[in-house]
């Protein structure tokens, strides 16, 4: 579905803009493997409620994504990497169900 690459480390939890080095891929893992459920539930049964769940575990997925917004540490790579992912989800949102 997405494929994210990215090197170092990072604890999504830190508030610091300073905290993240990199993996920020690695700690949005949960979020995007709900997403992937929530997909192959909906598409297995396309009903609102499944639509619902689907659009809430994206928007998860982007809220963790922006959590490294803040991240100023990072390679002009791996940055626009990030954004790429983040840009990404937030176009896919507009889109699910339809």
């Amino acid at each position: 579905m997405l494929m994210f690459i990215a090197i170092g480390s990072c604890k999504k939890e830190n508030s610091d803009p300073e905290w993240c080095a990199g993996v920020w891929a690695t700690q949005v893992q949960d979020e995007l493997t709900a997403v992937t459920n929530a997909a192959l539930v909906y598409a297995g049964d396309p009903t609102p409620a499944n639509c619902t769940a689907y659009k809430a575990a994206y928007q998860a997925y982007i809220d963790a994504l922006e959590l490294f917004s803040q991240c100023t540490s990072w390679t002009p790579q791996l940055k626009n990497e990030w954004q790429e992912a983040l840009e990404e989800a937030e176009n896919a949102i507009d889109t699910l169900c339809d």
